[in-house]
């Protein structure tokens, strides 16, 4: 079941101990790019943030922001599921989500990054066009590629 997180009982705590548990899924790791305590309070006070959650159990999490009202973009920050339940389809809810949200917040064109091959193909699926490429300076990451979409 797809909620927002915000309308859970402490919401601070479910986002904080999901993003620790999903820090080295990342490359590099989200612990390494952002100090999680701080993201989490970012996170409650500005953006959207979106679980697929089964048996009190986050199983997946989409964060994104809706408040560029000038440029009317969207963007995505992270679109994660625990990796014992992908290919569940819970990765294609949460994506449709961002979308469905961006639409009803009156956002014309939603963006998001991945160096990830499977979340390239995911966004690919959902009409995401590759807009950029960053190359990566270690052999063992991939490149950072940008995708945005008409909405």
């Amino acid at each position: 079941m797809i909620c927002n997180v915000k309308d859970l009982n402490d919401p601070y705590n479910r986002i904080y101990k999901y993003l620790q548990y999903v820090d080295t899924d990342f490359s590099p790791t989200l612990s390494n790019k952002t100090k999680l305590d701080e993201w989490t309070n970012k996170i409650l006070k500005l953006a959207n943030v979106y679980i697929e959650i089964e048996e009190d159990v986050i199983r997946g999490m989409v964060v994104f922001y809706t408040n560029n009202s000038e440029q009317k973009l969207s963007y995505c920050s992270l679109l994660s599921v625990d990796q014992e339940c992908r290919g569940l389809g819970i990765c294609s809810r949460l994506c449709e989500k961002f979308i469905q949200k961006s639409k009803e917040d009156g956002m014309i064109k939603a963006t998001i990054h991945t160096n990830n091959q499977i979340a390239m193909s995911v966004y690919k699926k959902y009409g995401f066009i590759e807009k950029s490429r960053v190359k990566s300076d270690s052999e063992k990451v991939l490149d950072r590629v940008y995708f945005e979409k008409i909405l």
